[in-house]
């Protein structure tokens, strides 16, 4: 609550005066919040030749203050335990000079990265390279749950909300090969090329005859 104390000074036709004090309270407005956020969708398949990017809206309840852009929790994001070939993948501290909030492993490789365009109330999330999923055989998925805030000018911010973004695995393509050599010759083939091994680089571990 803010308080404003206003002097004043009374004076009469025959010019007594006299003072007083007027004081005027004025709460806060309304907190910022969330009223409802799309979840995004990539497909780990899209990675092969190009970035896969998606983009869903967001809204938020009408406020009494100006708002500032939305801004996820580095912190709890980075408790997501999310890696990469088992390097841990961290958030950026601030975003760069596009408004991306980039998303690296310990390496430094840039693995997603994300944005929020308030004047379109929505958001774009594009990735680069797989992340490690759950040890399940098949095309599984994998929810990211980004934490995130929105504020407004005075320092008001929301609850916590989570902005999802489900991430399909790509697999390895089942394929088939026969050669013909000579017995007592050698032969040097590559079995599986880079769109067959996956998006994760997979890679021939057993062979049966």
């Amino acid at each position: 609550m803010l308080q404003l104390e206003i002097p004043l000074v009374i004076t009469d036709s025959d010019l007594s005066t006299g003072s007083g004090l007027v004081t005027i309270s004025i709460t806060d407005g309304k907190i910022p919040e969330f009223d409802s956020i799309e979840s995004t969708a990539v497909n780990e398949l899209g990675l092969l030749d190009a970035a896969d990017n998606d983009s869903g809206g967001y809204a938020v309840s009408e406020s009494s203050d100006s708002l500032l852009p939305p801004e996820p929790d580095k912190d709890l994001f980075d408790a997501l335990g999310l890696e990469r070939a088992g390097s841990a993948i961290t958030l950026a501290s601030e975003v760069d000079d596009n408004g991306w909030w980039q998303a690296r492993d310990e390496g430094d490789t840039l693995v997603f990265q994300f944005r929020f365009n308030p004047s379109a109330s929505d958001w774009d999330v594009r990735f680069r390279k797989a992340l490690d999923h759950p040890d399940v055989q098949g095309a599984n998925t994998l929810d990211i749950d980004i934490p995130v805030r929105i504020g407004d000018i005075d320092g008001d911010l929301s609850a916590l909300s989570s902005f999802t973004v489900t991430v399909t695995d790509d697999i390895p393509v089942d394929v088939d090969y026969s050669f013909d050599f000579v017995e007592g010759a050698s032969i040097s083939k590559k079995l599986l090329s880079d769109g067959q091994a996956g998006a994760d680089r997979g890679n021939v571990t057993e062979v049966q005859y």
